[in-house]
């Protein structure tokens, strides 16, 4: 018995599964056409192409999933930065408010100004206990020393304000002077590294 076969196409996909398990149908001592065994060895070298194709792909997709992870490590890196800058706009805004709260706390007390009892504030003295009983202005004073490096404690990591009275020839006859400071820990090192300042004319 005698097979003939037509010349299938070159392409791996058509050739090497049907004429490879022809091959293993066939009766033993069956003679197969030269085409149909080309045809198998054909398809046998799909196979090998096909194997080390695979250890391709696994490859690809490594190579794949450590560009993704970089790019996610970058991701990261950005929104950790984000977090960062958001936080010392935050604080940076805070102090600016406790600045002008001293500010506006001096003009509330003119005859304290006047008394000198503003001219130097740089720590946060006891609660004069005053409130009660009514103020006098030396007294009004430290209460809002108090108070405001109270808030200035709170609201920032280790915050602390100062004011301090200007004083020379470049301050006019009569005018009151100030710095009003106030300092804090941005980067969370330690140590109170970043200071907003201003200076008003009570």
């Amino acid at each position: 018995m005698k097979f003939t076969h037509t010349r299938q196409s070159s392409r791996c996909r058509q050739s090497r599964q049907p004429l490879a398990a022809l091959s293993y149908l066939l009766p033993r001592g069956t003679r197969v056409s030269g085409g149909i065994r080309a045809s198998v060895r054909g398809a046998g070298a799909c196979k090998n192409q096909i194997a080390s194709q695979r250890g391709f792909t696994l490859l690809e997709v490594l190579v794949a999933i450590v560009v993704l992870s970089i790019g996610l490590l970058g991701l990261a890196g950005l929104q950790a930065a984000g977090l960062r800058n958001n936080t010392s706009a935050y604080m940076r805004t805070i102090a600016t408010q406790q600045v002008h709260d001293m500010a506006d706390r001096m003009r509330a007390n003119p005859l304290g100004v006047a008394g000198g009892n503003y001219d130097l504030i740089n720590t946060k003295p006891a609660d004069p206990g005053c409130l009660t009983a009514g103020c006098i202005p030396a007294d009004m004073a430290t209460y809002d020393a108090f108070q405001w490096n109270t808030m200035n404690e709170n609201l920032l990591p280790l915050g602390k304000g100062t004011v301090t009275r200007l004083t020379g020839s470049g301050v006019p006859a009569g005018v009151d002077r100030f710095i009003i400071s106030v300092s804090w820990d941005d980067s969370r090192s330690g140590t109170a590294n970043t200071t907003f300042s201003l200076t008003v004319e009570i």
